[in-house]
């Protein structure tokens, strides 16, 4: 006769889930790690990209906003502390100014903290990038948006989430008189345009080819009298008008806000890095810039 335990069926069983839950912790651990591993060796990758790059080795930079670097993030709101480590919607409230050719960094700052963007981690790239929304951006000091008549060359990777106006980088107050404001922006109808002056007066340059929720490289050299615009380094339009319409004032320099008659309104959308030249690079030195995003952002170029 056999005689039969009648837990051994049931206690087996249990062993059975445990080495089961156990090898999928085992696995689920795996998996973490080598996503881990994974955006590590991105952020790698994507720093020396950064490093190599010929930004920091051309003439006249004013200013370069990126997101790959140690330390280029603070957070906090009387004081900045130092971001040693990306973490998904963290406030920040500097974005520091990566320019290796001077001591004197203009960084873009925040303290209020109800208006501090936060860091996210881009989906194609897996790198950290700079989200705005409603009522969120960073202040610059005077005179960083370039202003006056001088020559600039202004190059930023950004997308927005929806058909919108969305300013990017701007100076000034539009539609106030006297003219005084410089703005790149998202405008709506798929619109992109950098003017001066008064809102959609003196001289700006409309381009429509904006892709929705799609990071892109955007690059306007003005040599005092044209401004030319670029889209993935594609040639898209020039636009001509009077010097005396240029900006005149350095004031309010942001980040993602803008001003219209003092009345502010957002960009909702994320920015990946920002280049500032007071100068208008050569077709060379801006070539090579978008060459290094492309590489660094996954961005086509000749692309839409």
């Amino acid at each position: 006769m056999i005689f039969r335990n009648k837990n051994f069926k049931t206690a087996f069983s249990l062993i059975e889930i445990s080495l089961v839950v156990l090898i999928v912790g085992i696995l689920i651990s795996g998996v973490s790690l080598g996503v881990d591993l994974y955006n590590d060796f991105k952020l790698t990758t994507a720093r020396q990209l950064t490093i190599n790059s010929r930004v920091g080795r051309i003439e006249d930079l004013v200013a370069w906003y990126e997101t790959t670097n140690q330390n280029v993030f603070s957070k906090g709101e009387g004081t900045f502390e130092d971001l040693n480590k990306f973490e998904e919607n963290q406030a920040i409230n500097r974005w520091k100014d990566s320019n290796p050719k001077t001591s004197y960094k203009i960084d873009a700052t925040q303290t209020a903290t109800a208006s501090q963007p936060t860091i996210i981690f881009d989906k194609t790239t897996s790198l950290p990038i700079v989200r705005f929304e409603s009522g969120k951006f960073l202040n610059l000091p005077d005179g960083t948006v370039p202003f006056g008549n001088q020559a600039y060359t202004v190059i930023f990777v950004s997308k927005i989430d929806a058909n919108c106006n969305c300013p990017v980088l701007t100076s000034g107050d539009g539609s106030v008189s006297p003219i005084n404001s410089n703005y790149f922006e998202y405008v709506i109808d798929n619109k992109i345009v950098n003017g001066w002056g008064a809102w959609l007066q003196g001289s700006w340059s409309f381009t429509k080819v904006i892709a929705i929720n799609k990071f892109q490289i955007f690059s306007y050299t003005y040599d005092q009298s044209k401004i030319n615009v670029y889209i993935n380094k594609n040639y898209h339009t020039r636009a001509t008008g009077s010097l005396s319409a240029r900006a005149s004032l350095p004031t309010n320099n942001f980040i993602g806000k803008g001003l219209n008659r003092g009345s502010p309104y957002d960009l909702i959308g994320s920015i990946a890095e920002i280049i500032i030249f007071n100068r208008n690079l050569s077709n060379g030195e801006r070539e090579d810039i978008e060459n290094y995003l492309s590489k660094k952002w996954s961005i086509k170029l000749g692309s839409k």
